[in-house]
Protein backbone atom coordinates (compact mmCIF):
# COMPACT_ATOMS: atom_id res chain seq x y z
CA UNK A 1 0.00 0.00 0.00
CA UNK A 2 1.77 3.46 -1.02
CA UNK A 3 -0.39 6.46 1.06
CA UNK A 4 0.09 9.67 -0.78
CA UNK A 5 -1.71 12.46 0.85
CA UNK A 6 -1.51 16.00 -1.35
CA UNK A 7 -3.49 18.40 -2.80
CA UNK A 8 -6.92 17.26 -3.45
CA UNK A 9 -7.55 17.05 -7.78
CA UNK A 10 -11.10 16.27 -7.80
CA UNK A 11 -13.44 18.75 -6.12
CA UNK A 12 -16.48 16.83 -6.47
CA UNK A 13 -14.92 13.93 -4.95
CA UNK A 14 -13.53 15.95 -2.39
CA UNK A 15 -16.86 17.10 -1.43
CA UNK A 16 -18.54 13.95 -1.79
CA UNK A 17 -16.12 12.34 0.38
CA UNK A 18 -16.55 14.84 3.21
CA UNK A 19 -20.49 14.39 2.85
CA UNK A 20 -20.07 11.02 3.48
CA UNK A 21 -19.07 12.01 7.24
CA UNK A 22 -20.26 15.30 7.67
CA UNK A 23 -23.71 15.24 6.01
CA UNK A 24 -26.64 13.06 5.42
CA UNK A 25 -25.71 13.78 1.26
CA UNK A 26 -25.56 16.34 -1.03
CA UNK A 27 -27.91 19.42 -1.45
CA UNK A 28 -29.22 21.21 -4.63
CA UNK A 29 -25.80 23.64 -4.17
CA UNK A 30 -23.49 23.12 -6.98
CA UNK A 31 -19.88 22.07 -5.64
CA UNK A 32 -18.44 25.86 -6.80
CA UNK A 33 -20.88 27.06 -4.12
CA UNK A 34 -20.50 24.44 -1.07
CA UNK A 35 -16.91 24.87 -1.33
CA UNK A 36 -16.61 28.42 -1.00
CA UNK A 37 -14.00 29.71 0.95
CA UNK A 38 -11.96 26.27 1.28
CA UNK A 39 -9.64 27.18 -1.78
CA UNK A 40 -8.17 24.65 -3.32
CA UNK A 41 -4.85 24.69 -2.46
CA UNK A 42 -6.12 24.33 0.79
CA UNK A 43 -8.42 21.37 -0.20
CA UNK A 44 -6.28 17.93 1.12
CA UNK A 45 -6.71 13.91 0.04
CA UNK A 46 -5.64 11.00 0.65
CA UNK A 47 -5.18 8.08 -1.78
CA UNK A 48 -3.73 4.63 -2.30
CA UNK A 49 -1.87 4.49 -5.22
CA UNK A 50 -2.15 1.17 -5.38
CA UNK A 51 -5.81 0.82 -5.04
CA UNK A 52 -7.95 0.28 -7.86
CA UNK A 53 -10.01 3.92 -8.92
CA UNK A 54 -12.55 4.82 -5.98
CA UNK A 55 -15.57 7.02 -6.10
CA UNK A 56 -14.10 8.44 -2.99
CA UNK A 57 -10.97 9.73 -1.30
CA UNK A 58 -9.21 7.71 1.61
CA UNK A 59 -9.74 10.53 3.32
CA UNK A 60 -10.36 14.34 3.29
CA UNK A 61 -9.37 17.63 5.32
CA UNK A 62 -9.63 21.35 4.78
CA UNK A 63 -7.80 24.11 6.33
CA UNK A 64 -9.80 26.97 6.52
CA UNK A 65 -7.47 30.33 7.30
CA UNK A 66 -8.66 31.98 10.40
CA UNK A 67 -7.53 35.61 10.98
CA UNK A 68 -6.59 36.21 14.44
CA UNK A 69 -6.06 39.54 16.49
CA UNK A 70 -3.34 40.45 18.51
CA UNK A 71 -2.25 43.81 20.62
CA UNK A 72 -1.11 46.37 18.83
CA UNK A 73 1.96 48.48 18.81
CA UNK A 74 2.03 50.41 22.24
CA UNK A 75 -0.81 48.17 24.01
CA UNK A 76 0.17 46.53 27.08
CA UNK A 77 0.63 43.26 27.12
CA UNK A 78 -3.00 41.03 26.33
CA UNK A 79 -4.98 44.14 26.07
CA UNK A 80 -6.38 45.47 22.90
CA UNK A 81 -7.15 48.79 22.06
CA UNK A 82 -10.22 50.88 22.57
CA UNK A 83 -12.65 52.46 19.89
CA UNK A 84 -12.49 55.61 22.24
Amino acid sequence: MAIRVGVADDPEKFLDTDLVVWSDGRGPDPTDVVLRGLTPDQRFAATDDEAPAAPLYAGVYGVFPSPSASPGPGTPSGRCRSAA
